[in-house]
């Protein structure tokens, strides 16, 4: 079933669905993963992440499964460099990732940004963003299950209403990366 063929109905279910899925299980997983002493199975190789780190120093850093994302199309301010084999979406700095998840996707596939920060759970940055595209209504439950989320995986939350409003948040991490904190504040 596409994803613009969903009734309120289905997208309802599915939310209530993804509350109860494993919920518990998961919880524990990512609790485990947010230690430093964790030890999962990653799809990368110190060599993909180390290149990754450097050509984050000029640009943002995209995963070869972010390349289609929509969002790209707004990026205009900085560099993009594409990469494959590292664990974030996005590498914005050598401290500093992000993941990228639609609540649209995240009701299709709710297994989806539990495992990436499970796996992201062995690498350690010091600031990890979730970058979430609310692009569906009715989505209250999912909402409060990816809140819980980033509680307990030490995740910066970050709610965007379109593809051009998540490009400008990379853009201005990566622009402020290097900012001293009195230049960012209000």
């Amino acid at each position: 079933q596409s994803n613009a063929s969903l009734s309120h109905e289905d997208i309802a279910a599915r939310e209530s669905e993804t509350q109860h899925k494993g919920e518990a299980n998961a919880e524990l997983d990512i609790r485990r993963s947010a230690s430093p002493s964790s030890t999962h199975a990653v799809r990368g190789t110190s060599y993909d992440l180390t290149h990754a780190l450097a050509l984050s120093n000029r640009s943002i850093v995209v995963d070869q499964f972010q390349r289609r994302n929509p969002l790209l199309r707004y990026v205009r301010n900085v560099v993009i460099t594409h990469s494959k084999n590292f664990l974030a979406d996005y590498l914005l700095g050598p401290t500093t990732c992000a993941l990228f998840l639609s609540l649209r996707y995240h009701l299709l596939h709710p297994e989806y940004i539990f495992n990436k920060v499970r796996d992201l759970g062995a690498f350690r940055f010091r600031l990890r963003v979730l970058l979430l595209l609310v692009d569906t209504p009715h989505n209250q439950n999912a909402l409060e299950q990816l809140t819980k989320l980033a509680l307990l995986a030490q995740l910066t939350l970050i709610c965007t209403s379109s593809n051009r409003e998540a490009a400008r948040v990379l853009e201005m991490y990566k622009m402020l990366e290097k900012a001293p904190p009195d230049s960012i504040m209000i």
